[in-house]
């Protein structure tokens, strides 16, 4: 039974919502209220996808899945597979100097934070789709970011 176990994995496992840019609502009540049995653990911590990254409070989950959806003080050795990095208005970034050091990063959503630069964030190749949330941001020497922010930026006092 327990390689059978290892085997099954929920559908749609997500910890992040990328159409709404938020924390899955879905992952949060199950992760919280259910599966608490060795077996459904198992299922479960099997199903969250190690592709998508929480920079945020971890003490909201239980410890076997913070190990799967934060990437907080390099915690995780392999970080080749992450494609999409939320960071929350709990995890203040001094600077994305430690995202750079994750290339593979296709979607990068920064949410109620004070200050963003993103002068480097070219370091990023495969970004595809960036949404910023910031008191300040300095979009850098970035032609294209600027004319795409020109009409979005918005200052908050």
């Amino acid at each position: 039974m327990f390689v059978v176990d290892l085997l099954i994995g929920f559908k749609g496992v997500e910890a992040i919502n990328t159409d709404r840019e938020e924390e899955s609502k879905q992952f949060i009540a199950t992760a919280r209220t259910r599966f608490n049995l060795t077996s459904f653990k198992d299922i479960y911590e099997n199903s969250i996808s190690d592709h998508q990254v929480i920079l945020g409070n971890q003490d909201d989950y239980p410890q076997w899945i913070q190990q799967r959806i934060y990437c907080a003080d390099n915690n995780r050795a392999d970080k080749s597979g992450i494609t999409t990095v939320m960071a929350t208005d709990d995890y203040p970034l001094p600077s994305l100097e430690t995202l750079y050091d994750i290339p593979s990063i296709e979607t990068l959503l920064l949410m109620n934070q004070f200050v963003v630069d993103l002068g480097s964030i070219s370091r990023l190749p495969n970004l595809q789709h960036l949404s910023v949330s910031a008191n300040k941001l300095n979009l850098g020497p970035h032609p294209t970011l600027k004319r795409h922010f020109h009409h979005e930026i918005h200052s908050y006092h």
